[in-house]
């Protein structure tokens, strides 16, 4: 009983390893009765809702998709002081749809983390902003509160300057905007994972160093972003000088990506004198918290998005 305890808090305090689930309740009895990405298991998930009637137009062209992409990453790379892990950022059409969903729902409030998360890989942020011409304009209204932010400054972590923070977060290299024109009213939306503003690490949202200095293998040409192609899932943190993620259990995920791989699956030692709540170990024991098959990476990657249930 006394062992069992003690690794209880291990698990808790994250001695074993540093991973933030993606913030589902209940994450997982989610991956253990459907395959992942079934969005129904998630109630009330933003995929799911329905378009307002108050929507004029919506929707984002190619160009656009472009100019988003190029320009976060202007502006990642421009950070001061300066980022030495910063990643590049590309486009999602998952957490994309997702944000065109909510910009349809017409609401300037933010969904809820559970309400956009991507059930099984990663956590989601969000940057909202209304009455902007455009997403160049939005964009630039988000990083307007760079004048706020100073490196390292606990003042930083009490100030409201999220969205700047989100744009800069060093880990989340894809982004997905939505569009909606409600009644006279524009709503844009980004999206972004994995999630940036981590509780505790908002002062701090890359790190200090010459650019690409923890990557200099894998430097974009214009020598300011770290390029790695893989996304870390299940709230693991990415190595930028080998693009391979830090998988807490070696024995069941896949290095690279930390994606479940009930193939060559495995439990950590300790699962057998551990108890049984597997909303907190499932990441040590998948096996015995009944994981496999239904959220190998393989199901969860094939899956559609699904509001109608099985």
């Amino acid at each position: 009983m006394l062992l069992q305890v003690i690794i209880q808090v291990l698990l808790t305090q994250g001695i074993f390893g540093a991973v933030q689930l993606d913030g589902n309740k209940n994450f997982g009895s989610l991956l253990r009765q459907k395959r992942a990405s079934n969005y129904d298991l998630v109630d009330n998930h933003t995929v799911c809702l329905k378009k307002s009637d108050q929507v004029t137009e919506s929707g984002v062209t190619e160009a656009d998709k472009t100019m988003i992409v190029n320009l976060h990453n202007n502006l990642r790379a421009k950070v001061k002081p300066t980022a030495s892990n910063m990643l590049k950022m590309k486009w999602n059409n998952e957490i994309a749809n997702i944000a065109q969903k909510w910009a349809e729902n017409c609401d300037f409030h933010h969904d809820s983390r559970d309400a956009r998360n991507i059930p099984g890989r990663y956590a989601v942020g969000q940057n909202i902003a209304t009455d902007e011409v455009s997403f160049e304009a939005a964009i630039n209204l988000w990083l307007g509160e760079k004048e706020y932010f100073t490196y390292g400054s606990m003042e930083t972590i009490l100030l409201t300057i999220a969205h700047n923070r989100q744009i800069n977060w060093w880990e989340s290299n894809l982004v997905g905007c939505g569009y909606a024109k409600c009644g006279t009213t524009n709503y844009h939306v980004c999206n972004y994972a994995p999630a940036g503003n981590e509780r505790g690490k908002t002062n701090k949202p890359y790190k200090l160093g010459e650019p690409c200095a923890d990557c200099p293998n894998n430097c974009d040409p214009n020598g300011k972003l770290c390029v790695c192609d893989n996304t870390c899932w299940h709230g693991t943190k990415m190595s930028v000088s080998e693009c391979k993620c830090d998988c807490i259990n070696q024995l069941a995920f896949i290095t690279n990506s930390c994606k479940l791989d009930c193939n060559v699956a495995n439990d950590d030692s300790f699962c057998d004198v551990i108890g049984d709540d597997c909303d907190s170990i499932f990441m040590y024991c998948p096996i015995k918290c009944k994981m496999c098959p239904a959220a190998d990476y393989r199901n969860v990657e094939k899956e559609e998005p699904n509001c109608d249930g099985i």
